[in-house]
């Protein structure tokens, strides 16, 4: 397995063929009004986008909100689409080379679980 280790502004492209996920944050955040968002995009060839069901819950393939405004489905309103207005940006955004980082190699990724124990 591999990990690459989360920074501002890192882009990680992978084959989603293979399994793969987040890991949750460690301890405390250093400010306590510190959020980590991950935010990830797939591409595919060939994929049916699905509505907002009416519970409002969050899910695959649904289409990103208006950043606009809140979005509200199912009784609940959702925000963090906001934060992605690209009128956030700085008025002269600094240019930086993209380059590569290897992932750190991790000797072994699964953990073994016992589905007959309590």
């Amino acid at each position: 397995g591999c990990l690459v280790c989360p920074r501002p502004g890192r882009l990680t492209i992978f084959d989603a063929t293979v399994l793969h996920g987040v890991l949750p944050g460690r301890g405390p955040p250093r400010q306590p009004e510190a959020r980590r968002v991950t935010w990830m995009v797939a591409f595919w060839r060939d994929i049916a986008v699905r509505p907002w069901g009416g519970d409002g819950l969050p899910g695959s393939s649904r289409p990103l909100p208006d950043p606009s405004s809140p979005f509200s489905s199912g009784g609940r309103t959702y925000t963090w689409h906001q934060d992605l207005r690209p009128d956030d940006l700085p008025a002269s955004p600094t240019k930086v080379a993209p380059r590569a980082v290897a992932p750190t190699a991790l000797p072994r990724i699964w953990e073994p679980v016992d589905l007959g124990a309590e």
